[in-house]
């Protein structure tokens, strides 16, 4: 596949902006605050088209027909490094729970690390589960989320 500069550069703003939300204590002002989390929304949006739009290409070139095919394909690439990043994320939120006194229930939060597991958190209509150990697993849990 060619590589597409438009669509990396389009790529490139989005992840600012989506950055620039994220670090938004940074900025004192509430209308530029109010400016980043209304462009925040818009950027993920049109992250996921593009990154679903850009699967699709490499796939249709690729030849490989069936939607499973390409969610397990997909799988197989991302799943070991999202696992390492599991790994860490289930160690540090036990320890930041624990060293602060917060482990509520304990079942909880193995439902919530079993979900993450499996990608699967995304499918929990519950913001606590969908968001909880890192938003990088919350982004892939939602591409698996849209293949399926």
């Amino acid at each position: 596949m060619k590589r597409n500069y438009a669509g990396d550069v389009l790529r490139n703003f989005l992840i600012v902006i989506v950055f620039l939300c994220h670090s938004s204590y940074l900025f004192s002002n509430d209308k530029v605050i109010s400016l980043i989390g209304t462009a925040t929304g818009w950027a993920m949006e049109m992250f996921f088209v593009l990154s679903g739009f850009f699967i699709a290409i490499k796939y249709m070139q690729k030849n490989i027909p069936t939607v499973k095919e390409i969610a397990i394909h997909e799988w197989v690439k991302i799943y070991p490094e999202y696992f390492m990043g599991y790994i860490m994320c289930v160690f540090l939120e036990y320890w930041q729970k624990h060293y602060y006194g917060d482990m509520g229930s304990i079942l909880q939060f193995v439902k919530k690390s079993l979900l993450n597991l499996g990608l699967l958190q995304s499918w929990v209509p519950n913001e606590d589960y969908y968001f909880s150990f890192n938003g990088v697993s919350w982004f892939l849990s939602s591409l698996f989320f849209a293949i399926c």
